[in-house]
């Protein structure tokens, strides 16, 4: 079977852009800071010169790459700013406005993402607060509880409570109640009110798991649930 390869030439790219502008009025493209490597260079070849363009996406949920291609954009998404002037040097607009708010997460939460360093603001319409779960609290409830997700930084599969990894509950909108549960590293900058040192990776991936919750944000240590690993691990 022969391979056939991606068109990289300028003729290639022309002819989409052609294409879009011929056949289209509206050029929209979904969680745009998904886009790396290749990808990204080739969207910001192929866009549109008559059709209008809209990009959506939040740079801090950037927790996954549309491929990994070496050493190709590996610096696109360690600075906002720089990333933001890739899109402006390619003729787009960038608005930090018209999105800013979150109908999901209440003042709080998004007091809570704030001392990230990540800026988000509430509308206002959802109630909700922040609470630091000990021991005590924990044991009670929140563990057992299978409306509430366990979001863990990764190996959510190794705890029987209801869990998942804080990566995989990007674009989930179905929880009332979250638990992020912190890992030492986290944990130990969480006390000392220095979240914004996570690494950004670390940082953009507890970014998303906090802002899955539409009322309460639990926030636990991981130190609560070591006897509640599955028995074959």
């Amino acid at each position: 079977m022969k391979r056939v390869k991606h068109c990289q030439s300028q003729e290639c790219v022309d002819g989409i852009k052609a294409r879009l502008d011929k056949y289209y009025d509206f050029f929209f493209i979904d969680e745009v800071q998904d886009f790396a490597g290749h990808d990204f260079n080739l969207l910001l070849n192929i866009l549109p010169d008559r059709c209008e363009t809209i990009c959506v996406g939040d740079f801090f949920q950037h927790t996954y790459d549309t491929s990994l291609d070496g050493n190709v954009r590996t610096s696109l998404y360690k600075k906002l700013r720089s990333y933001i002037k890739e899109w402006e040097r390619a003729g787009i607009t960038v608005d930090m406005n018209s999105l800013a708010k979150t109908r999901r997460c209440s003042p709080e939460i998004c007091g809570f993402v704030e001392q990230m360093g990540i800026a988000i603001e509430s509308t206002g319409e959802a109630n909700g607060s922040v609470f630091f779960v000990d021991e005590e609290m924990a044991c009670e409830g929140i563990i057992n509880n299978p409306s509430i997700p366990k979001l863990f930084l990764r190996d959510s599969g190794k705890f029987y409570c209801a869990g998942l990894n804080w990566g995989a509950s990007k674009g989930m909108d179905r929880f009332k109640d979250v638990c992020v549960v912190l890992n030492k590293s986290s944990f130990d900058l969480y006390k000392k009110g220095k979240l914004s040192e996570l690494n950004p990776q670390t940082k953009n991936r507890l970014y998303v798991a906090c802002t899955r919750a539409h009322r309460h944000l639990y926030i636990m240590s991981y130190k609560w649930l070591e006897k509640y690993k599955n028995l074959n691990e």
